[in-house]
């Protein structure tokens, strides 16, 4: 698995090449057809039958990643992710799919509307773990999996927060404070750290995003 660091501090010159670089990285080793959105500043994939997403809050998201298993997932801001899924078929498919979707507190991104992926030098979006080549899992799946999450958490008692919640918070992943703040999305995380912050969260709830992206980097 790679890791792919957004760098928010690089010159103009320096972000279009690694703008470029990037988008031969998802050409090339991904197997996603991609282009540059030169409005919104951001590298999109186009969707079809091979590409599609699922957006979901961020513990029905890890949830249904730990069942899933390798799922190719990036943050946006600090409560959603999202999941790198095949595409549907045919228009019943997604007629089927919209109608579990409805019911979900998830968005399906399908054709024709394309997804924005995790870009140099917007720190808006990151990889949790980045796709296994050109394999997604079949997106069908993966909403059966958020549904499954999302029953199980609404049958569990309301629990209180113990953390103040910090929205859009990153950190990291080599940084001390990965160590210890557990509401925030770790960047630039490798295997061996991902070991380290798995043994230092052990024992955390799943709100804890620390110990939520270690795991899925070691899957």
């Amino acid at each position: 698995m790679s890791v792919l660091v957004e760098d928010v501090g690089a010159d103009l010159g320096c972000a279009d090449l690694m703008i470029t670089q990037r988008c031969e990285v998802y050409r090339r080793r991904f197997g996603l057809e991609v282009f540059f959105d030169p409005a919104g500043g951001y590298i999109a994939a186009v969707t079809g039958c091979g590409t599609a997403a699922v957006v979901a809050p961020r513990v029905l998201a890890a949830a249904a990643c730990r069942s899933l298993g390798s799922v190719p997932v990036f943050a946006v801001g600090g409560d959603r992710w999202v999941l790198l899924t095949e595409g549907v078929a045919d228009l019943s498919e997604a007629r089927q799919l919209s109608w579990s979707v409805f019911q979900l507190p998830i968005v399906a991104v399908f054709a024709p509307i394309p997804v924005a992926l995790p870009t140099p030098c917007v720190g808006l979006r990151s990889w949790l773990r980045t796709p296994d080549g050109p394999v997604r899992p079949p997106i069908d799946s993966v909403v059966a999996a958020l549904e499954t999450a999302f029953r199980s958490r609404a049958s569990q008692p309301a629990r209180q927060a113990t953390e103040p919640r910090s929205a859009n918070m990153f950190v990291p992943a080599d940084g001390t404070l990965a160590e210890y703040v557990c509401r925030a999305e770790p960047l630039g995380m490798i295997a061996y750290r991902a070991r380290q912050l798995c043994e230092l969260h052990d024992g955390h709830s799943e709100e804890c995003r620390v110990l939520a992206a270690a795991q899925l980097h070691l899957r």
